[in-house]
């Protein structure tokens, strides 16, 4: 560190989630690689969840760290929650440009590390070929819980083995933010994010938690219904 005031990466709730795409942005206009992934491992006992956005492996520090603290996190049981937050000018892109070849290559190791994805439906046509949630949890090998929000304002999600809408949902963000945080306090509404049996989440607790990230005790949602099994 180069300074004794400086301190370590910090989760912004203790237990909870870890906003790695801003640490990352701060910490290493100081340190390496290797010294910004020690100051985040230290972090890793205290968090649940990293979350990263599309933007973190457009630079090769960020691309370098977050390699080395996947590995980290993987081992301790700590979740990658990736919301594609998509902003083509850290690619030296014209804003509104779709991503590019090498865009998508390099998205591609982050995105198959998450067990949480969040996009729009622009981002989610551009990053992977589809704006359906269940399509991108069956076609993704660690089978990730997927929200998609569209511009009306709908929130579609698949999460815990099952799957549904909400509407009304006007900051995808704070959608998010409330979601992982309910996950945080009942990780086993999740479901499954990784190979082996499905663990399905029970429908009324999971309504609750979607109800808690859309905001509103009491607002309707859809009834949960089961994912379809891939074909």
């Amino acid at each position: 560190m180069t300074s004794t005031t400086e301190t370590p990466a910090t989760p912004s709730q203790a237990g909870s989630v870890l906003d790695l795409t801003t640490a990352l942005s701060a910490e290493l206009r100081r340190h390496t690689p290797a010294g910004v992934t020690e100051m985040v491992a230290s972090a890793l006992g205290e968090v649940s969840w990293l979350l990263v956005d599309s933007n973190i492996v457009a630079g090769d520090d960020e691309a370098m760290s977050l390699r080395m603290i996947q590995d980290r996190a993987s081992s301790q049981g700590v979740s990658i929650a990736l919301n594609l937050n998509w902003q083509p000018q850290h690619w030296g892109l014209s804003p509104g440009s779709p991503p590019t070849a090498e865009v998508l290559r390099r998205f591609r190791t982050l995105a198959e590390a998450a067990a949480l994805i969040s996009a729009c439906e622009k981002e989610a046509e551009w990053f992977f070929g589809n704006t359906d949630p269940i399509a991108i949890h069956n076609a993704s090998p660690q089978r990730p819980a997927v929200v998609i929000h569209d511009a009306q304002g709908t929130m579609h999600w698949c999460l815990g083995g099952r799957s549904g809408h909400l509407e009304a949902i006007d900051d995808g963000g704070a959608f998010l933010g409330r979601l992982i945080e309910g996950l945080c306090r009942h990780p086993e509404l999740l479901g499954r994010s990784g190979g082996g049996v499905d663990a399905v989440a029970k429908p009324d607790p999971l309504a609750d938690l979607l109800r808690h990230a859309a905001g509103s005790r009491t607002g309707a949602t859809a009834a949960p219904g089961d994912i379809p099994t891939a074909a």
